[in-house]
């Protein structure tokens, strides 16, 4: 059994010739013995084992795949800047939900590319429903309600209000980030409290 030490991961973000990575040095004792460079998407299906430089299967510990899933998130959330144009949206590689909240303005770059992506649900001149469902919430009385990226002009400012049902302005779903969802999963899944620290265990199989 080695380590990694979350102090020396290297982030790489989502690019157009890229995958999202993380990469650690792998530690045996207190040498470092190899690397291992994981894609975060396979980190957000979930997936446990990763091959390192040595040609190794590592499989990852609960702890240490919920720290790094931690990691990765806050990493990808420092590139949320402000203003949050379409042009600072798309150069990111950041999912929509992810990238702007219910409450913040957006361009008419923005509208104009979910108008494009196909016809809107509903749209008139101070109110826009993106063409396709976004999720499926059920209701209290049991029935699936269908949900969609919802924007309002206010003031002659257009601004997302969030995941609403059709022809409604109240966000009624909030996006969690799949990274965020696996690292609470294997946070619950630990036997004892999850512990934030540098160094964390896998093993090798």
């Amino acid at each position: 059994m080695g380590h990694i030490l979350i102090s020396t991961a290297k982030y790489q973000p989502e690019t157009a010739d890229s995958f999202e990575k993380v990469t650690v040095d792998v530690y045996e004792g207190a040498e470092v013995v190899g690397s291992c460079t994981l894609k975060v998407r396979l980190l957000e299906y979930g997936i446990k084992n990763f091959e390192d430089s040595l040609g190794r299967n590592l499989r990852m510990r609960l702890d240490t795949l919920a720290a790094l899933c931690d990691f990765a998130l806050s990493k990808r959330h420092e590139r949320i800047v402000t203003p949050k144009t379409y042009e600072n949206w798309s150069a990111s590689y950041i999912q929509f939900p992810e990238y702007f909240a219910p409450g913040d303005e957006v361009d008419d770059e923005t509208l104009e590319h979910f108008l494009c992506i196909l016809p809107p649900a509903y749209y008139s001149e101070n109110f826009l429903q993106t063409g396709e469902p976004v999720c499926f919430t059920m209701t209290e009385d049991g029935k699936y309600l269908m949900t969609y990226y919802t924007f309002e002009r206010e003031d002659g400012q257009w601004y997302y209000k969030g995941v609403c049902a059709y022809m409604d302005d109240k966000a009624v779903d909030s996006y969690v980030p799949y990274l965020e969802k696996r690292s609470r999963e294997y946070k619950e899944m630990l036997c004892s409290p999850f512990e934030i620290k540098d160094c964390y265990m896998y093993e090798e199989e």
